[in-house]
């Protein structure tokens, strides 16, 4: 595995697990609270670093780079369940309709960008950004 097949495997990985997270939202808190080794962590764990190491990583940046995109995951998980729906949408817009706009005005003027916090957009953004700039590191190392 090399190029740009890390990226569509590890990716893949992390979409499927935010999929699996949301639709069972204890087990993103549960991970996070808990220092789990279980069997289908390891297996996952021992295939992703594989694939990081065969796409050319070093093993310190392998592992490195695996963790920041997993936190980063989890994380976004964490922050997205309680926001998610027209409840925190209406709660934005309430919020910021009580405030002036004057020393307020970039917030005013940002709102329905506000609205994407915890969106499937924001995620990906996120996300591209983190598989970018690892691959850029990935390839200055070779």
């Amino acid at each position: 595995t090399g190029g740009d097949d890390w990226q569509d495997l590890v990716v893949g990985y992390l979409l499927e697990w935010r999929a699996r997270a949301l639709a069972h939202p204890a087990i993103a808190s549960i991970i996070a609270e808990r220092a789990l080794a279980l069997p289908a962590a390891t297996d996952d764990l021992e295939e992703l670093l594989g694939v990081l190491c065969d796409a050319g990583f070093a093993d310190d940046e392998a592992v490195r780079a695996f963790y920041t995109l997993f936190s980063y995951v989890l994380g976004f998980v964490v922050w997205e369940l309680p926001r998610s729906g027209d409840t925190y949408h209406d709660n934005w817009d309430a919020a910021l309709a009580g405030l002036p706009r004057g020393p307020y005005r970039t917030l005013h003027s940002l709102q329905q960008w506000l609205h994407t916090t915890a969106s499937e957009e924001q995620f990906q953004y996120g996300l591209r950004h983190l598989v970018d700039t690892l691959d850029r590191s990935r390839l200055q190392q070779s």
